[in-house]
Parts: C-alpha cells; sequence; structure tokens
C-alpha cells in the first residue's frame, strides 16, 4: 500500500502516527478532512466508485479527488489499522436532515481503540467532526456544533451519533447516525455498495454534495449553492453551468467535469 503516498499528501508523519494516541488519531483525521473533501460527484455523474484502497489513494494524491464513506473511511480504517492502530470496520444507518432513516446499513466507518477506551474516527460523512467521537457520551466540539455518542436503549452493543447547535438555544438533539459495535468483514459490505452505485433510490444519485473542511469551518457545494461556513457566518455562491468549475477548484480543490450538472443548468 502506498500509504506513504497518502502521508505525505496530507502532511502527517509515520513516526508519529505509530505512538497510537488519541492526539495523533485527532490529527490524522483533521489533516485528511482538510485535504481529502466528501464528495459525491462519481455517483452523482453515474460513473463507478471501487473499494480498493489502493486504487483510492491514488485518487486522492494523483487526482486530487475526494470521495463517499466507501472510499474515505475504507482507505482510513486500512492505513490506520496498517500503522498498528487497534480498528473496526463498522456499518450504519444514516438519518439525513428532516428525513427517514436510511433503509439500509450503507454507512461504513471505522471505530479505534485507544487505551481501553472507544471513538468513532469517521472521514467520510459530509459535515461531521474533524475529530474523533468517544462512545462514552463526552461531548466534542466541532465548529458551532456538539456531538455525542449515547447507547440505544432497545439494542445490545448499539450507538446513536447526535447532534445539536452550540447555541445556548437547541434543546434538542438530533440523530445522525445509528451503529452496531460490530467487527464487519468487508464482504458485508458488498450488497450496501452494489445498492449505493446502482440502486435508483440512492440519495447521490439525485443529488450533488460536496463538503471540505477549512481551517475556520467548511465549504459545502449542492447543485445550486456553494457555502462558505467560517465562524463569522455564512456566504452562499450561486452554480451556474458557467461558474462551477472555477468553485469547485477554489473551495474544493477539485479539477472535474460535472456533465449531469451541466445539462441540468441548461435545461432550466
Amino acid at each position: 500500500m502506498n500509504f506513504k503516498d497518502l502521508e505525505n499528501y496530507i502532511d502527517i508523519n509515520q513516526e508519529d502516527m505509530e505512538k497510537h494516541s488519541y492526539e495523533e488519531l485527532q490529527k490524522f483525521i483533521y489533516h485528511f478532512m482538510l485535504n481529502i473533501p466528501f464528495e459525491a460527484i462519481d455517483v452523482f455523474n453515474g460513473d463507478k466508485i471501487t473499494m480498493d484502497v489502493e486504487k483510492n489513494i491514488d485518487k486522492f494524491v494523483n487526482e486530487q479527488r475526494g470521495g463517499l464513506c466507501y472510499e474515505n473511511n475504507l482507505v482510513t480504517n486500512a492505513y490506520l489499522k496498517d500503522r498498528g492502530f487497534d480498528t473496526k470496520l463498522l456499518s450504519g444507518y444514516v438519518k439525513p436532515p428532516n428525513k427517514d432513516w436510511k433503509e439500509m446499513d450503507t454507512h461504513l466507518t471505522t471505530l479505534v481503540t485507544i487505551d481501553g477506551k472507544d471513538y468513532i474516527a469517521d472521514t467520510g460523512f459530509g459535515h461531521f467532526p474533524s475529530q474523533p467521537i468517544p462512545l462514552d457520551g463526552t461531548y466534542v466540539y466541532d465548529e458551532d456544533d456538539i456531538y455525542r455518542i449515547i447507547p440505544a436503549e432497545d439494542q445490545d452493543n448499539a450507538y446513536y451519533v447526535q447532534t445539536i447547535k452550540n447555541n445556548g438555544e437547541s434543546t434538542e438533539w438530533t440523530d445522525l447516525l445509528f451503529f452496531e459495535n460490530v467487527d464487519r468483514e468487508l464482504g458485508y459490505f458488498d450488497a450496501r455498495y452494489d445498492f449505493t452505485i446502482n440502486h435508483p433510490k440512492y440519495a447521490f444519485k439525485k443529488m450533488l454534495m460536496i463538503n471540505k473542511k477549512t481551517p475556520h469551518g467548511h465549504n459545502t457545494m449542492s447543485l445550486n449553492n456553494v457555502t462558505i461556513t467560517t465562524e463569522d457566518g455564512k456566504e452562499k455562491i450561486p452554480v451556474t453551468a458557467d461558474n462551477y468549475r472555477e468553485l469547485l477548484k477554489k473551495y474544493f480543490g477539485l479539477d472535474v467535469r460535472i456533465p449531469k450538472l451541466e445539462n441540468q443548468k441548461q435545461e432550466q
């Protein structure tokens, strides 16, 4: 595996990572998300993706692209395991904002155990903490959000990732992800991967979603807008067939065509 290329690309050090500390795990997640966006461009375009770790590292480093959980999180799991971290490959059900739970546990993520304490280390969810989330309910503060993981009341060894706005006013936690703390073989995800790529109901075949962490917040792109979120607030830039390539390059470091976006904009 060309993990050294990945380390150089996201600016982390192998010797530091082999300390297997919380601080180095936190650094890895943050640097990964700063340099490798969550993006569903290939699925939106109708192109194939792969769960081959080597090919995905090449996609990140040499094509300067990002990917879905089957790409970003799978590379994360393989890398951390190779550098000696105690990891599990988990599956989870996603709860999109204001929508029902996904019908399959299509999300692939990583659990890391450090000094007997378990953490979710996720680099392929979209807008998600750029740091580990402990399973013991400890709050994680990231940008203007608070995150926590709580046990499911009606199922053993199962958990919810929840979030709430850190504004002193919000009182209701929102579910983001349900997962079981069960180490999955990679083959478990074959049917989920097939659903993601081929099923017409899969969300990212119909909607464009790109998210990249920045030192001051994060940038998000949909078919309609690029949203730049910082501690000072949000700025929206309309997306057109003429400007989207420039926006992709400027705010996400991506140099890629999206023919489906061009066609939809021309039809409007």
